[in-house]
């Protein structure tokens, strides 16, 4: 890609889809299930600043169930992030139930 961007999977209509592994110019990737173009399924989501997600993706976020990995985060603050994590996760599903007419 222009902005040196990397990808090298499965791609169905022109978009990244089924599996596949994304690599970032700052050297985050993402490994894992693709679905129209978007991070969908299990993967792994690697930041170039040491942490991990480890789980389930929808719509390019990780869904609940991820594994945080930070070797700079203790439990305390990985549950507060959670805790945190959930909520936005559950107004982004809110306001896209508006956007597309579904309340």
């Amino acid at each position: 890609m222009p902005d040196g961007t990397t990808y090298n999977g499965i791609f169905k209509d022109g978009l990244y889809h089924e599996s596949g592994k994304m690599v970032w110019p700052n050297g985050s990737s993402y490994d894992g299930s693709w679905n129209k173009g978007r991070m969908e399924g299990a993967g792994v989501f690697k930041h170039i600043e040491g942490f991990s997600l480890e789980g389930n993706f929808k719509a390019n976020y990780y869904i609940d169930d991820a594994i945080l990995r930070n070797p700079f985060l203790s439990d305390k603050e990985y549950a507060l992030y959670k805790k945190q994590r959930k909520e936005i996760l559950k107004q982004q599903e809110k306001n896209e139930k508006v956007k597309y007419g579904y309340l």
